[in-house]
């Protein structure tokens, strides 16, 4: 089991979880608390939990501090997203990744982890001749980091910040547009 837990809540649960499962887990605790993403106590089970459910034709997915910075994002700038959070990278149901992702026009997956063997190699492996849309993943690239620094230093470094949440989401809602308008 491998646990990134967003907020208070979904700590919680993972914590819960894990002890009533028996089973040895990792659970990735950031030191960032952004503050909480669900409004009170949240199930942790191998589904991922909805934070911005609107109906809007992309989606974004996202796990640990990453929800918060992305949530913020959508909604400060009005973007054509649906947002969910994944406490658990292991297990994963992929029936109900592709479920999200029908009739999505894009998908981008945030992580402050490694973009290779994490939650975007899991999402995309599930997608995998399932999904026909854009799908961007936003993580560590694999490099080894020269500098170090505090959470908003690191998260700036690694290309993570807000305004890099921010351009990843609007180039995929400008290229899902194009797309559409291409096909008119």
């Amino acid at each position: 089991q491998v646990y990134s837990p967003a907020d208070r809540h979904e700590l919680t649960a993972c914590m819960q979880t894990s002890y009533a499962s028996g089973s040895p887990a990792y659970i990735r605790m950031g030191k960032a608390d952004l503050g909480d993403v669900h409004e009170g106590q949240v199930s942790v089970g191998a589904e991922p939990l909805p934070v911005i459910n609107a109906a809007r034709p992309n989606l974004a997915i996202a796990t640990g501090s990453m929800v918060r910075l992305v949530k913020d994002s959508i909604e400060a700038n009005d973007l054509p997203f649906d947002l969910v959070s994944v406490p658990s990278i292991k297990p994963m149901t992929y029936d109900t990744v592709r479920s999200l992702a029908s009739n999505r026009g894009n998908i981008v997956v945030f992580e402050e982890h490694s973009k290779y063997g994490g939650l975007g190699s899991a999402i995309a492996e599930a997608l995998i001749g399932h999904y026909r849309g854009g799908f961007k993943s936003v993580g560590v690239d694999d490099t080894f980091s020269e500098r170090c620094g505090d959470y908003r230093f690191l998260m700036q470094e690694h290309g993570l910040a807000q305004e890099h949440v921010i351009a990843a989401l609007t180039d995929m809602a400008k290229a899902s547009s194009s797309r559409t308008e291409e096909s008119l």
